[in-house]
Formats: C-alpha cells, sequence, structure tokens
C-alpha cells in the first residue's frame, strides 16, 4: 500500500456563491464593522484621552446647559487653552459683581471657534434677555499667525464638538470642511481616531491618568495647581527658537476673518470684545526677540481692531509672572490666575458699570507686573 503523501493537501472544493450568501456575509462584516466603531466611541467617551477633544466638547455642552437654564451672563470668554485657566469667571463676580463663564478650549481650535461660540450664546441668550455685554476673547500671541495646512488640526478638534454647533460651523468664516465631514469623522473613530485609540489600547494606565485632566468647574474655569518647571524652561527654549526661525507675523487668512466676524456680532448685539493677550512667565519676556514678536502682533492687533468701535485690546505689555507659578509660557496655576483676572479687569473697566467706553482703545495708565 502506496503510503499517504502528507506534504499534498486534499482537494479544496469552493462552494458556488449565491447573492444571498454574499449578501449575508456583507451583512454581517457591516455589523462587526459597526459595532467596533461604537465600542471606540463609547471607550472614548468613557476615556478621552484627546484632552483637548474632551475639553472642546465638554465646553459647548456646558454653554449648551447655560442656555437651556437660561442663564444670563455678564461676562463671556472665549479663546484658547491660556484662557481656560487663565480668567477666572468667579474673581469677576467677587470683584465686580458680574457673571461670567469661561468657554475656553485650546489652540487647535484656533481663532475661529471662539467666533462660532460667541455666535452661538449671542444669538440664543438674547432670545431671553441674556446676552453679555462684554466679551473677553483670549489668545497665546503666535495663534493669530499659526499655520493650519488643510485646516486639519481644526478640523479634528471641531469634529468632537456636539451636533448644536454645525449651524454655526456652516454660517461662520468658511473653513476646508462641511458638517457632513463632521459628521462621518463622528461615526469612524476606528479610523480617524486611531492614535487615540492607539494611546488607549497600548499605555491604558496612562490613558486613563490624561482623561482625568482638564477638569473644570461649572463657571468653565480649569483651576491648576501642580507648576512644572522643567515644562516651563523647555516651552521657553521652543518659543525663543520659533520667533528666530519663523520671524513671519502675518496674520492667517482664518485669523483676520474671524476678527472680522467677531466684530460683526459685537456690533449686531452690542457687546463690547477685548482681546486678550494671555499671560507671559519672566524669563521668556527677558528674550529681546520674542519681546520684539510679542509687540508687533500687538501693534498688528491693534490696527486690526481699529476698524472696528466695539473691538480694543487690552494690554501695552503682558501681565508677566514667575516661571515657578506657571505650567508653561503662558499657562498659570490657580493663584497667579486670579491676579491675571484681576488685572483684566482693571484694564477693561469691569469694575464700572457695563457701558461702552468712550473712546476706541482707552490707554492704561500703568504697564501691567
Amino acid at each position: 500500500m502506496a503510503s499517504e503523501r502528507r506534504d499534498i493537501l486534499p482537494e479544496e472544493r469552493v462552494k458556488p456563491a449565491s447573492a444571498r450568501s454574499l449578501a449575508s456575509v456583507l451583512v454581517i462584516a457591516g455589523v462587526l464593522v459597526l459595532a467596533a466603531n461604537f465600542a471606540a466611541s463609547a471607550a472614548l467617551k468613557a476615556l478621552p484621552v484627546n484632552r483637548g477633544y474632551a475639553l472642546a466638547n465638554g465646553k459647548w455642552k456646558l454653554m449648551d446647559r447655560a442656555l437651556e437654564s437660561r442663564t444670563k451672563l455678564d461676562v463671556l470668554i472665549v479663546g484658547d487653552s491660556s484662557s481656560n485657566q487663565g480668567l477666572n469667571p468667579k474673581v469677576i463676580r467677587e470683584v465686580t459683581g458680574k457673571t461670567a463663564m469661561n468657554l475656553g478650549v485650546v489652540a487647535e481650535a484656533r481663532t475661529i471657534e471662539p467666533v462660532w461660540t460667541a455666535d452661538r450664546f449671542l444669538e440664543q441668550s438674547t432670545k431671553y434677555k441674556g446676552a453679555p455685554r462684554t466679551i473677553l476673547w483670549m489668545h497665546v500671541y503666535d495663534i493669530w499667525s499659526r499655520d493650519d495646512k488643510g485646516d486639519r488640526r481644526l478640523r479634528g478638534i471641531t469634529a468632537s464638538l456636539p451636533s448644536t454647533a454645525w449651524p454655526y460651523i456652516e454660517r461662520g468664516p468658511k473653513v476646508r470642511f462641511t458638517a457632513r465631514d463632521l459628521w462621518l469623522m463622528q461615526q469612524v473613530p476606528l479610523y480617524f481616531q486611531n492614535l487615540s485609540l492607539s494611546n488607549l489600547a497600548r499605555r491604558p494606565f496612562a490613558s486613563i491618568e490624561e482623561a482625568r485632566r482638564f477638569k473644570y468647574d461649572e463657571t468653565g474655569f480649569t483651576a491648576e495647581t501642580t507648576p512644572d518647571l522643567s515644562l516651563v524652561q523647555r516651552d521657553t527654549r521652543n518659543h525663543m527658537k520659533l520667533v528666530r526661525e519663523d520671524p513671519d507675523t502675518t496674520f492667517t487668512t482664518i485669523a483676520r476673518k474671524s476678527i472680522d466676524a467677531m466684530a460683526q456680532l459685537a456690533a449686531k448685539y452690542k457687546a463690547e470684545v477685548w482681546i486678550v493677550q494671555s499671560p507671559i512667565n519672566r524669563t521668556l519676556w527677558q528674550d529681546p526677540v520674542f519681546r520684539q514678536r510679542w509687540q508687533s502682533v500687538t501693534d498688528t492687533l491693534r490696527a486690526a481692531a481699529a476698524r472696528y468701535p466695539h473691538m480694543h485690546v487690552t494690554f501695552d505689555e503682558p501681565v508677566l509672572f514667575d516661571d515657578v507659578r506657571m505650567q508653561n509660557c503662558d499657562h498659570v496655576l490657580a493663584d497667579a490666575a486670579t491676579e491675571f483676572t484681576r488685572a483684566v479687569i482693571d484694564r477693561t473697566g469691569l469694575r464700572q458699570a457695563v457701558t461702552r467706553p468712550t473712546t476706541a482703545h482707552p490707554q492704561p495708565t500703568t504697564k501691567a507686573e
């Protein structure tokens, strides 16, 4: 008897495929993909690894809740992360008696997300006579000229916003994506949030720790109490390098359109917009090249704001803090935020009744320290 050949597999016969069996395979595959995306979405909602995405989503929902409860605000705070932990609404209330809410997010939202935020809050709160008369619009110095090719970073963080944001995105200064694009990105996190999912799978404990950051209070303010001197020093070196390697202070198209749009909102709703420059650590301010860059940006802001009677710029020089009171070059700790908020109150006249300034750009009598 011939020995059995073990290196030759039996003949495989492929069964004929029918339309029904093919459809079943496609349906099962589709269900599995949908289930995987649903599970990924649920995981990222429970553990928002990308803190910037979580902050933007949370702040927008905070605004939605304020509008639903018909909250009346005197002061609306918008901007990037320097405002998120730099302007404390409770201090504004304590010093001036005026109500405020901090809806600042992160730099990836550029200068345009604050326009969407102000647009929604002003429009909706006007319906119950709760519209703020003062808008504090705060950014770091380089955001106005920071490039974002194809709006890729902006698209990513905007996709984290709830659907209540979409009408204001569609009617605001035009960007390179639509509400349909954002909907698709929300439905397929396996593709569009692959880095977050990868970090969550590879470093679950570190991801959990990251997800616990950016815990803001009911007014939207994030109080940070842990200094990070090493990060401040590294950030200082990076900014010194930036102002030397990229001396161009030309404002981006989206920055210029954002200024125009915010000014139009101020005129429409009879509000005063104050562009607030973020605080700076003292070590960085000692660099003459950086000081020149900061002043150039401020001069450009003043020139842009001068075209509109309801728009103003706060400081002639930045408010400075020692490095040990910072988390990076423009993020202050909670106690420094109290001082910074008081400085902004003094410069914008918030201690007084909410009235329009008699001049477009009232000049401060003393320099901020």
